[in-house]
């Protein structure tokens, strides 16, 4: 599976990815802080923690 291969390079370099999730939401929630958009802005820019015997390997 070529996208398989991708999500291991992507993750081997430090960035998560996700496929196939679901999320389930209170849309009063979701709208009363900015929505779709700040949500999907917000995800776009987390990053993964790393431990500390990661960051040195």
């Amino acid at each position: 599976m070529p996208t398989r291969r991708w999500q291991y390079a992507v993750e081997a370099v430090g960035y998560a990815s996700a496929e196939g999730k679901s999320m389930l939401w209170r849309k009063s929630m979701l709208d009363a802080r900015g929505g779709v958009q700040a949500l999907a802005w917000k995800l776009s820019r987390m990053r993964p923690q790393r431990n500390s015997s990661e960051a040195s390997a």
